[in-house]
Parts: C-alpha cells; sequence; structure tokens
C-alpha cells in the first residue's frame, strides 16, 4: 500500500513538475520570439533610414541641379520676353515652392510602421497565450493516479515547443521582405536620378538652338524666327519635365510597399492559424494518450 502511494507521489510529483516546466519554456519562447521580432524591426527601420536618406539627397541634388540650370537660363534671356521668359519664370516660382515638399519616404509610409508591425506584435502575443492555454488545459487534466500522465505531458507538451511551433517564425515573414524594402528605396532615389538626366537632356538639347539675333528677339512674330521656336519649344517641356518629382518616386513607393505589407500580413496570418491547427491536433493526441499510454 505504501509502495502505491510512493509511486502516486513520484507521479504527481513528476507531472507537476513537467508542467511547470512546460509553461516555463513556453514563456521563454514568447520572450524569444518578442526580442527577435523587435531586432528584426530594428533591421527593416535601418533599412527603410537608409533608403530615405538616399531618396533625400537625390531629390535635394535634383531641386538644385534644375533649379541652377534654370536661373542661368532665366538670366541669360530675362531682357527678351519673347523667349518664353514668364513663362521660365513660372516654372522656378513652381520649382522652388515644391522643393520645400519632399516626396513622401519610406518612413511615413504608416501601412508599415505604424500598423502592421504593432499588429504582428499583438499576433505573437496572441498566439503565444493559445500555447499557454494548452500547457494549461492539458495540466489541468493530468492526475496523480493516471500512470500515463507524466508520459503523455512530456511527449506532447514537449510538441508545443517544438521547432514547427516556434513563434519566431513571425519574425521571418517580417526580415524576409528587408532586401524587397531595400529595393524599393533603391528604386526611388534612380527614378529620381533618372528625371533629373531626362531634365538634363532638355537643358543639352537647348544648346542646340542657335541664339537668336537682337532683332528676332524683338520682333513683332518671334514666333517665324526659327532660333526662337527652338528655345520655346525646349523650354515649354521643360516646364512640364520639372514637375516629375511630385509623383515619380511615390509611383514606385506606394505600390510596392503595398505588396509588402500584403505579403507580410498573409505571412503572419498563416504562422498563427499554422500554431493554432497544431495546438489542435496536440491537445488531441494527449487526451488520446491518457487512456491510451499513445
Amino acid at each position: 500500500m505504501n509502495f502505491i502511494l510512493a509511486l502516486a507521489g513520484i507521479l504527481c510529483l513528476v507531472s507537476g513538475i513537467q508542467a511547470v516546466t512546460l509553461n516555463d519554456t513556453i514563456n521563454g519562447n514568447i520572450t524569444i520570439a518578442l526580442t527577435n521580432f523587435n531586432a528584426s524591426v530594428s533591421t527593416i527601420n535601418a533599412t527603410i533610414n537608409t533608403a530615405d536618406t538616399n531618396t533625400l539627397k537625390a531629390w535635394t541634388n535634383w531641386g538644385n541641379v534644375i533649379l541652377s540650370n534654370l536661373t542661368t537660363l532665366y538670366n541669360r534671356f530675362q531682357n527678351y520676353p519673347n523667349i518664353g521668359i514668364q513663362s521660365l519664370a513660372t516654372i522656378i516660382s513652381s520649382l522652388n515652392s515644391s522643393l520645400t515638399s519632399p516626396p513622401m519616404l519610406l518612413g511615413s509610409d504608416f501601412n508599415l510602421r505604424g500598423e502592421l508591425y504593432p499588429n504582428i506584435y499583438n499576433q505573437i502575443q496572441e498566439s503565444g497565450d493559445v500555447l499557454l492555454d494548452a500547457a494549461a488545459n492539458m495540466s489541468t487534466y493530468v492526475i496523480c493516479t493516471n500512470d500515463f500522465a507524466a508520459n503523455c505531458l512530456k511527449k506532447y507538451g514537449a510538441n508545443l515547443t517544438a521547432s514547427p511551433l516556434l513563434l519566431t517564425r513571425y519574425r521571418d515573414c517580417v526580415i524576409a521582405e528587408n532586401s524587397r524594402i531595400a529595393l524599393i528605396g533603391t528604386n526611388m532615389s534612380s527614378q529620381i536620378n533618372a528625371s533629373l538626366a531626362n531634365v538634363q537632356t532638355y537643358f543639352d538639347l537647348l544648346k542646340i538652338c542657335n541664339v537668336p539675333t537682337a532683332a528676332a528677339l524683338n520682333a513683332t512674330w518671334p514666333q517665324l524666327v526659327p532660333s526662337v521656336q527652338c528655345l520655346n519649344t525646349f523650354i515649354g517641356q521643360i516646364g512640364g519635365i520639372t514637375t516629375l518629382n511630385t509623383y515619380v518616386s511615390d509611383n514606385v513607393r506606394y505600390p510596392q510597399t503595398q505588396l509588402v505589407n500584403f505579403r507580410t500580413k498573409r505571412c503572419a496570418s498563416l504562422v498563427q492559424l499554422d500554431i493554432e491547427d497544431t495546438v489542435d491536433r496536440v491537445k488531441a493526441s494527449f487526451y488520446s494518450c491518457l487512456s491510451t499510454g499513445k
């Protein structure tokens, strides 16, 4: 009789220790997952900051170079109103105004920093609670007189911390997009540089126009003078092209960040669903084990 009581006591003690250990292990995994997730977000933030620095550098250079060219052109022909000088003055004024409003940067994208990553952080905690609830539920079914209890909890409780269930997969969903975010930033700055090169082409084309004579510049019908027509044509085209910076980089940023947002969110949702599904199967196997020992 004493032997049986001693055995029951040992089984009870072992099961209790295993339950506490399982709970501690899961809590440890949650802490590790959150720490790793925060580290991955820090990596993403560093990538975003680098991209934004390069974009602002390209944008500032874009404005300075074009403004310098426009000012030189304006000073050259300011005394000749027939060379679209008023149009040129309007372009310079518009450009000066637009330079006070840089293009929207990756860091200002609310979907990533303001919504996506905080939501995934919460998902990690929610999945951690699912694991803890499962461990607590399984522990309540472990009675000291059940010969299978300790082995069942050891066998199936371990599945709650096995590699396929590691919460760090949430981190993988985030860090997998780091190279894509870096590429978006590279494309934003390169598009601004391409826009600058395009505008510079028109400034260069102005050089092929003959400088009109004083008589032609002050003629009643300057549009009949080829050299005046040449200058006015290219000056007008520069006006349209200098507005590119207001939308060219955003056309690169917005669709791509939306894609990053969608893919990361989907990945995190699949991880969460997989954890919940696996927990259900572990619990079912555990309950069966209590009566069969398997």
